[in-house]
């Protein structure tokens, strides 16, 4: 028989979205809905990442996709779905994606500094001020963030004669 919606093992569509819900309910992720292991993740990471490096930007962020899409709950993924996007110039979607891996990992200065950059790609002086603000705090006081905290502090001064010309436009 070729209908598989009547073999006896066959599983509903509301069967199948009812595992869905529970298993993220429960703060599960499609890699084990879908059998995924660690393995077969790193493998796909490699890859994006060595993508990357060689500057595929756009077969890299095709990659990251998948893994963030696969496994919500890791940052290193989101981060690099968001450099890649940053690359490609999608500042919004690279702002979203910064902001996912800033949820998972809030003490990092760097994502906030990035998702800076973009709001002032996108003209966006408040959201650049906001961001460099909190890489400047999240900075403070921690080794071998120097040069993030020189960049948030330039970044700070641009986006400080931006309002200023802005105002004396106006």
């Amino acid at each position: 028989m070729s209908d598989t919606a009547s073999a006896p093992d066959a599983v509903s569509t509301e069967e199948i979205s009812e595992l869905i819900q529970r298993t993220l309910e429960n703060h599960g992720t499609m890699k084990q809905i879908r059998g995924l292991t660690d393995t077969h993740m790193a493998t796909v990471y490699a890859l994006a990442y060595n993508l990357y490096q060689q500057e595929r930007y756009q077969e890299s962020h095709d990659l990251f996709t998948f893994l963030c899409l696969y496994d919500h709950l890791e940052k290193k993924y989101w981060i690099g779905l968001a450099a890649c996007r940053q690359l490609l110039k999608r500042y919004a979607a690279a702002i979203d994606a910064f902001s996912m891996a800033a949820m998972l990992d809030v003490e990092n200065p760097e994502l906030p500094l990035h998702a800076a950059e973009c709001h002032l790609a996108l003209g966006n002086l408040e959201g650049a001020e906001s961001g460099a603000f909190a890489a400047r705090h999240w900075s403070e006081g921690r080794t071998g963030f120097d040069a993030l905290r020189d960049r948030a502090a330039l970044l700070l001064e641009r986006v400080g004669k931006a309002k200023a010309e802005a105002t004396t436009k106006s």
